[in-house]
């Protein structure tokens, strides 16, 4: 009798045991929270990075998901120096704190330079520099605070983590690689300012067999002669338009002057109209109104870039006006209205205030 009553008691012990037992919390140096922490990270960098698709020509397969996770997989991810700043016993919370730090690979690295250094874009030490993110060669590093919270009801803990300054960065990184291969092809010549003027019927012959021998080039000259050809845009966007203005007021007023009018050199945007295809860059190289404010916006946009102003807001009104831009099809009135905000933007940026800062003072 006195057997059967002791089993008993000992199997009552070790139900009540196995109740009170709680799930184990996730410490701020645990293997699975630097793996959550780090895929935070890469799918928000994902997400930020695929939705550019609608900002570029063949932005659909230049940003594929799958392009962007095989460039991501390549960063690691680490954390360094990890402690608890607050461990809150009642709910189960913890407070962390370390060293992230972030490693690309040199590789990656050269073609993000590249491509920056070809879009007039100062270097992403720079950029990550203005993110509060520090960096040596191709390691980044920042002291970045974290909170482990337990979900309870045996539920997984889950992080809360302000990624936003490192998602940045690494959108930066993904979107300059998945461009380099397109700057590429197009003997990294994203605007055209002056070539399209040339494109009468005159010099169609000339023009095609230029184009021709260019194609037999070797590719390290092609990318040479975009390079410097880029470098000389802008001075030469502004002869353009100096011509434009010398010719229209050497022109006598008389009856003559509808017919000398057409001899007049059309205003051109700053990409190549050959290559429009939606709506909105039709209506625009239609436009020679909208043709110059494109051609200012670029211009004001390089030389915010250029500068080194405040790279994070130009981009900000960048990417905006890109967005609103395309928004507005082939309504003429509304892609002037996007134009002018934007130059709006880069002169706030310009003069070391915030984007908008014309609308504030009226």
């Amino acid at each position: 009798m006195s057997i059967r009553y002791f089993t008993f008691l000992f199997f009552i012990c070790l139900i009540l045991s196995a109740c009170n037992q709680k799930e184990p919390i996730a410490s701020c140096s645990s293997e699975d929270t630097q793996k959550l922490i780090g895929r935070i990270l890469t799918e928000q960098t994902e997400k930020l990075t695929v939705d550019k698709k609608y900002d570029y020509y063949d932005g659909t397969f230049v940003f594929g998901a799958s392009k962007i996770r095989a460039l991501l997989d390549q960063i690691q991810v680490v954390f360094e120096s990890i402690g608890t700043v607050k461990d809150d016993s009642n709910n189960s919370d913890k407070v962390c704190s370390g060293l992230l730090k972030v490693t690309v690979p040199v590789t990656m690295l050269d073609d993000v330079n590249l491509v920056r250094d070809a879009q007039h874009q100062i270097k992403i030490a720079q950029y990550a520099m203005q993110l509060n993110i520090k960096s040596s060669n191709n390691i980044f590093t920042q002291e970045v605070s974290y909170t482990v919270k337990s979900a309870g009801d045996g539920k997984k803990s889950h992080i809360e983590f302000e990624s936003t300054a490192w998602v940045k960065l690494l959108d930066e990184i993904t979107t300059d690689v998945l461009l380099k291969p397109t700057l590429e092809t197009q003997d990294i010549d994203p605007i055209q300012f002056t070539e399209q003027p040339k494109q009468d019927a005159k010099n169609l012959k000339a023009e095609s067999g230029q184009i021709s021998l260019e194609t037999n080039e070797p590719r390290a000259i092609q990318q040479k002669q975009g390079l410097d050809k880029l470098n000389k845009e802008l001075l030469e966007a502004e002869q353009v338009q100096k011509e434009l203005l010398q010719e229209r007021s050497s022109q006598p007023v008389t009856m003559q002057s509808s017919q000398s009018s057409s001899t007049v050199k059309k205003m051109y945007p700053s990409f190549n109209c050959s290559k429009a295809t939606r709506s909105t860059e039709i209506a625009i190289c239609e436009n020679e109104e909208l043709a110059a404010l494109d051609v200012k916006n670029m211009k004001l946009y390089i030389k915010a870039k250029s500068r080194d102003i405040d790279d994070v807001a130009t981009k900000e009104v960048w990417k905006k006006s890109i967005k609103s831009k395309y928004a507005c099809g082939a309504d003429v009135d509304c892609i002037r209205e996007v134009y002018k905000e934007s130059i709006s933007g880069y002169e706030c940026i310009a003069e070391g205030k915030e984007p908008g800062c014309d609308a504030v003072s009226q």
